[in-house]
C-alpha cells in the first residue's frame, strides 16, 4: 500500500471571508485533498481559517518577505512534507527540503499595468519569477491558461500540467425564496436583472457590458447589477451617467460568501466579458445555481460554459446586446439554458480535482533530484528573460 502523501499547503494568501476565485479555490483543494486517505494536508497560513476542517499551522513570515525564505523551508522540514503546494500564483521559497508545485492561475498580474512602481513593483515581479522558477511542476485550471503560460512566460511544455477545479456543493443546492427575496432587497438584485460577479478591473471589459445593456430598453435589461469592486468602479459610473444609464448601474461591492447562492439565483442571467480569464468561475457557479450564462469568446471562457451558454465576439457590444435580447426574451431557451447548464457545472467536482491534483503532487515528490535540479535550474536561468517581458 502507497504511504499517504505529506502535503503542505501554503494558504498565507487567503483571509477569512476572502472568497475571490483564487481563494476559492485554494481553500476548495484543501478540503478535498483532506478528505483523501492517500493524503495529509497540512495547511498553513498566518491566521485561522475556520471553514477547513483540517488544523491551521500558524506561520508568521509574510508572503515575499525575506523572512520567508527562512521561515518557510524551516516549517516544511519540522512536519516532514513530502511536497509543498502553493496554490495562489506565488509564494515559492529559494531554497526547499521538499519539491514544489505552484499553482498559476492565469498569467493576468503579468500582463496588467503596474498598480504601483518602485522598489515594490521590483520585489514583486521578482518573487513571481522566483516562484516560476523553483517550481518543479506548475498547474494551471484550463487549457487556454496552459498557453498563455507557455506563450508569455515561456515555460517548458513538460513542465506544465492541467487539473480541474471545482465547484462548491451549495451553488447546486435550492437556497429558497426566501433566501432570493433576501438578496433582492440586500443587494438590488431585481426581477430581471444582468449579474456579473468579479472584481472591477479593465481585463474584465465591462465597459462592453454596460454599452450593450444601454442599447436595450430598460423593460427587457432593467438593472445591471456589478457584484464586486474594484478599480474600474467609479470610470463605470461615468461611463454610465453619459449614455444615460446611471439608473441601471449598480455595483454591490463584494457579495458575502453565504448569499452568492441566492445572488446567482435572483438573475435572470450572468455574464462575462473578459479577454484574459484563465477558467471563468462565476460561469460554473451561475450553471450550477441554475441560472443561465453568456460570455466572450475569448480565454478560458468558451471552455467553461461548452454547449451550455452563448457566446459572442469579445469587445462587440451589439453582439452581446442580441445574445442578452435572445435570452431574455425567451422562457424556453432560458429553461433550455438551465438545463444544460447544470449538466455542465456538475463536470467540476472538488473530488475530480482533488484526484488530479493528487497525481501532480506525486509526480513532484517522486520526480529524481536530478530532474527536479535541471528543471529549477532552467527556471532560475529564465528569471531575467521574465524580468525582461514584465509589465
Amino acid at each position: 500500500m502507497t504511504d499517504p502523501l505529506r502535503v503542505a499547503i501554503d494558504l498565507r494568501s487567503v483571509t477569512e471571508g476572502d472568497r475571490g476565485g483564487v481563494a476559492r479555490f485554494a481553500l476548495g483543494i484543501t478540503e478535498a485533498l483532506a478528505q483523501r486517505d492517500s493524503v495529509v494536508v497540512i495547511p498553513f497560513a498566518q491566521g485561522d481559517i475556520h471553514s477547513l476542517s483540517v488544523p491551521v499551522h500558524h506561520i508568521s513570515a509574510a508572503r515575499a518577505g525575506a523572512k520567508d525564505h527562512v521561515a518557510l523551508p524551516t516549517l516544511l522540514r519540522n512536519v516532514d512534507a513530502d511536497v509543498l503546494l502553493s496554490p495562489a500564483n506565488v509564494g515559492l521559497p529559494l531554497i526547499s527540503p521538499c519539491p514544489m508545485v505552484l499553482v498559476l492561475h492565469d498569467v493576468a498580474d503579468w500582463e496588467a499595468e503596474p498598480e504601483s512602481g518602485g522598489d515594490s513593483r521590483v520585489r514583486s515581479v521578482a518573487t513571481s519569477a522566483v516562484s516560476l522558477g523553483r517550481a518543479a511542476l506548475i498547474a494551471t485550471l484550463s487549457d487556454h491558461a496552459a498557453g498563455m503560460i507557455r506563450r508569455r512566460l515561456g515555460i517548458a511544455e513538460d513542465r506544465i500540467r492541467v487539473v480541474p477545479t471545482g465547484v462548491d456543493e451549495c451553488f447546486f443546492q435550492d437556497s429558497g425564496e426566501e433566501a432570493v427575496e433576501r438578496v433582492r432587497s440586500s443587494y438590488g438584485v431585481i426581477e430581471g436583472s444582468i449579474l456579473h460577479v468579479g472584481s472591477l478591473r479593465s481585463r474584465r471589459d465591462l465597459p462592453t457590458l454596460v454599452r450593450a445593456v444601454s442599447s436595450l430598453p430598460a423593460e427587457i435589461a432593467p438593472r445591471l447589477v456589478l457584484a464586486g469592486a474594484g478599480p474600474a468602479e467609479e470610470s463605470l459610473r461615468s461611463m454610465a451617467r453619459m449614455i444615460g444609464v446611471a439608473d441601471r448601474l449598480h455595483p454591490t461591492g463584494f457579495v458575502d460568501e453565504a448569499d452568492l447562492p441566492a445572488v446567482y439565483r435572483a438573475a435572470m442571467c450572468v455574464v462575462l466579458a473578459g479577454t484574459a480569464e484563465g477558467i471563468g468561475l462565476p460561469l460554473i457557479e451561475a450553471m450550477a445555481s441554475g441560472t443561465p450564462v453568456i460570455a466572450a469568446r475569448a480565454g478560458a471562457l468558451p471552455a467553461a460554459v461548452g454547449r451550455a451558454g452563448r457566446l459572442f465576439p469579445a469587445g462587440d457590444a451589439p453582439a452581446l446586446a442580441k445574445q442578452l435580447r435572445d435570452v431574455l426574451g425567451s422562457d424556453a431557451e432560458r429553461e433550455r439554458m438551465r438545463r444544460a447548464g447544470y449538466e455542465q457545472a456538475s463536470e467540476f467536482s472538488w473530488d475530480r480535482s482533488a484526484r488530479e491534483v493528487e497525481k501532480v503532487l506525486r509526480e513532484a515528490a517522486e520526480g529524481s533530484t536530478r530532474d527536479r535540479a535541471k528543471a529549477q535550474l532552467g527556471g532560475l536561468r529564465s528569471i531575467r528573460h521574465w524580468l525582461k517581458r514584465s509589465p
